[in-house]
């Protein structure tokens, strides 16, 4: 699969990480300017996660266009804006996979609801979240993390891809 992970923060990191791992594409966005992106482009490491050599890093949010699944981990609070960019490009029959806990404040909505509210209706919703930390996931620390959908198909699929 190729994949799109927004957010080089501790989890997102973590996620385009682990998916290059398994052996998927990942390409990983950032903000121009901001410290973990920056970071990465001038080191391939936050101090916790060193990315792999070929673990495309990229400040082009339309190349989410050519993934088949977009992850996003930033603040749940910034999420709203982020699919509106993503709605904005024309992003359409992907997979949105949230990576982050929380609801949105403003409207008491969870994530999943502000994506499907905002993103065209041929994108499908899921959430990829757990317990414990990135460093521990990293260092190889038995643990697991949880997948859901209200699509049973998007699920499986997600599920069959990313457990290893």
């Amino acid at each position: 699969m190729k994949i799109m992970v927004i957010g080089p923060g501790r989890w997102g990191s973590f996620i385009a990480w682990y998916l290059k791992k398994i052996g998927h594409e990942v390409l990983l966005y950032g903000l121009n300017g901001t410290e973990d992106f920056e970071n990465f482009k001038k080191s391939r490491t936050n101090g916790i996660i060193t990315l792999q050599d070929d673990l495309e890093l990229t400040d082009d949010i339309t190349r989410a266009k050519e993934c088949d699944v977009i992850h996003v981990s930033i603040n749940a609070q910034g999420f709203r804006n982020v699919c509106e960019e993503l709605k904005s490009i024309g992003i359409k029959n992907k997979i949105i996979v949230t990576n982050m806990k929380g609801i949105e404040i403003s409207t008491g909505k969870r994530l999943s609801e502000v994506c499907k509210e905002i993103m065209d209706k041929s994108n499908k919703v899921a959430a990829w979240i757990g317990p414990g930390h990135p460093q521990e996931f990293y260092r190889n620390v038995p643990n697991c993390m949880v997948i859901d959908s209200e699509d049973e198909d998007v699920k499986e699929l997600l599920i069959e891809n990313y457990s290893s």
